[in-house]
Parts: C-alpha cells; structure tokens; sequence
C-alpha cells in the first residue's frame, strides 16, 4: 500500500511523546516575568523582536545574549546594523554595568585598564561567543552558511541576527514580505533539524 513519506495516521502517534511535559529552556534573570511565559529560551525554536525603530531591540539581545555568555552557552553574534567593535564594546559595557554610549566615550574614564581586561576574560576570551565581521547587507544564501558555520563548527547553540531587514536589502526582489518569508522558511527548516536556538531582530 503506497503513501507519500509525510503523511502519517494518528493511529502511529506516541503517547509516550504526546504527554511529555514542555522542556525548560535558559532563564535569563534580568527578564523573569518574560521567561516564565517563554519558559527560557530552547534550542530548536526562533525568537523574534520586532518593535520601532530605537525601541531597544538590540539592546534588548545584546543583554540576552550577554547573560547567555555568562552562563558558557556558546553564543553567535551576527550584528549587520554595526561595526564589531561596537558589538564587543556592548558585551564589555554590561560586564562592567556601564551604559554602552557612556564607555564608548572613553571606557578608561569609566574602568581601569585590569577591570576591562577582567571582564574582556569574562565574556569576550572565553570560547563561548563568536562574530561575524561584516557589516551591512548579506544575501541569504550567505547568512546560512555563517550560520551553519558558527553552529557546526564553532558549536554555537544560540545564535542572534540583528537585523532580518539587512538581509533582505541584499535581495534582488522589490517584495520585502516574500523575501522575510523566505529567509524565515530557511531558518526555520535549519532550526528544526538542528540543536540551535535563533534569536531575529526585526523592524
């Protein structure tokens, strides 16, 4: 008797599976009434934030991805909207508990030399986060291979894009939604089958 490979009958379902309780994910502690909705953060599942522009968006993931060093889960960085300078700064600043636009200043008017070294040991030299260099729009096809590479080879299990928007600019296509869709069915079917949590930012 012949049926396609995807179609299954309920007669096969698991109850074993079907009443195993929702996992627990990585709590963020600045954020507890957030997380006792989301449950933390697992792999396998996409996170987006999408607000106005200079809501704190970025803000917000740089905080979530900090905490997430700190707590030595491997963590991808691909911030396209900035210079990687500035995203390491941003890592420094929350290690240090100064405002990232004050330490960029002059971050020895706000930390000793020993202090930002400290803290660059802390969430900067410790294996556990890795960037892309690169600034400015990517193509899709691109931004999957860093993707795959940072979680296949560098063994990234968080990975956060900031922002979906810049991806989409490198389309040859004038119909931004189709684009986002498409980018999203991409990251989606890479999540699925993988141990990787994405965290997208989106204007």
């Amino acid at each position: 008797k012949y049926s396609p490979e995807s179609i299954c009958s309920g007669v096969d379902a698991d109850l074993d599976d079907l009443i195993e309780p929702l996992k627990e994910g990585f709590y963020v502690e600045r954020f507890p009434l957030l997380m006792e909705k989301l449950h933390g953060f697992r792999e396998h599942e996409l996170t987006t934030y999408a607000a106005f522009s200079g809501v704190g968006k970025s803000t917000l993931s740089r905080e979530i991805a900090w905490e997430l060093i700190r707590a030595k889960q491997k963590v991808g960085m691909i911030f396209l909207e900035e210079p990687l300078k500035k995203t390491q700064q941003s890592l420094l600043a929350l290690e240090l508990g100064v405002k990232l636009s004050v330490f960029r200043e002059n971050p020895l008017q706000h930390a000793t030399r020993e202090q930002i070294q400290t803290a660059k040991e802390n969430v900067l030299s410790n294996g556990n986060v890795f960037f892309l260099n690169h600034f400015g729009s990517l193509k899709v096809d691109k931004l999957m291979q860093q993707i795959k590479y940072l979680h296949f080879i560098c063994g990234c299990t968080q990975i956060f894009i900031d922002h979906i928007s810049m991806v989409v600019a490198g389309s040859e296509s004038n119909n931004e939604r189709k684009d986002i869709d498409m980018l999203y069915e991409e990251l989606a079917t890479f999540m699925t089958v993988n141990p990787v949590g994405i965290h997208a930012v989106m204007h």
